[in-house]
């Protein structure tokens, strides 16, 4: 990617952790990302091949190393270079900083870029509200597909205590036999599935959240450089497992509930 080294400052956050910035970008050196620089074992004074489509290959010295930023890419250079290799391109952002008590700028830049319909103009909020809006998008994919798989669980929550009320219909009527209350038959079957599901509910807590923090640290150089657990969500997802579990066990606990005693002590 090319940027304007005099300028860059005044839009971007260019922190650089090893060598020079702009000046470097000016003299027709390569700035690297620090992932980059680390995986492909690059330092400041490294020497690059590099090959362009138009005009073929040459080299670029390394003259600085930044932090990961997801507006600059991983290889960065000056201007200057980067159109002596490219002919006509195209920019892919124009960055602009808007000096204080400035008005009138954005309507202005709209009513420029109103015969561009594939050019929009966003301030830093706007890109902001729009990068999470994809990230929350991809989120509610996530989400319905959690649902169709508790409605799943549901079922298989529902069959599996029908087949325990079946074949456990003597030890039943025996617990009848000795004093045990209808009340207390279904409370027997609605523990049962609450556990059940809090069991589920809990182990799959933990695994997605160790692969929600796995995929945030390989998502690093991508911008996403802060881990955090929805803690509230969390505890909301254990108590509504667990109401969802005793919601699924209502048919199971009242049909055990109305076992006839003797007929289930007489089952074999």
């Amino acid at each position: 990617m090319g940027a304007t080294p005099a300028s860059l400052s005044n839009t971007v956050n260019l922190h650089i952790t090893a060598g020079s910035g702009a000046p470097g970008m000016a003299a027709g050196e390569l700035l690297v990302d620090a992932h980059t620089a680390s995986a492909e074992h690059l330092h400041v004074g490294s020497t690059v091949p590099v090959k362009f489509a138009q005009t073929g290959s040459t080299t670029m010295t390394v003259g600085g190393i930044f932090q990961s930023n997801p507006l600059l890419g991983h290889y960065l250079s000056g201007d200057g270079f980067f159109l002596s290799h490219f002919k006509n391109p195209l920019p892919i952002a124009v960055l602009l900083s808007r000096a204080r008590g400035a008005h009138g700028i954005d309507t202005a830049l709209n009513n420029a870029l109103a015969p561009y319909a594939n050019v929009s103009v966003k301030t830093r909020a706007q890109f902001e509200a729009s990068q999470q809006a994809n990230v929350n998008q991809l989120l509610g994919l996530v989400y319905v597909l959690m649902a169709l798989a508790i409605l799943i669980a549901l079922i298989g929550i529902v069959n599996t205590l029908m087949l325990s009320v079946f074949e456990r219909t003597h030890e039943i009527g025996l617990l009848r036999a000795v004093g045990m209350k209808r009340h207390q038959v279904r409370a027997m079957v609605r523990s049962e599935a609450v556990i059940v599901a809090l069991f589920g509910g809990v182990l799959g807590i933990v695994r997605g959240t160790l692969v929600g923090v796995a995929l945030a640290y390989a998502l690093r150089n991508s911008g996403v450089s802060t881990i955090s657990v929805p803690v509230a969500s969390v505890i909301g997802f254990v108590v509504l497992s667990a109401a969802l579990g005793l919601a699924a066990a209502s048919w199971p606990a009242r049909r055990a509930a109305n076992l006839d005693v003797l007929a289930a002590i007489a089952t074999e």
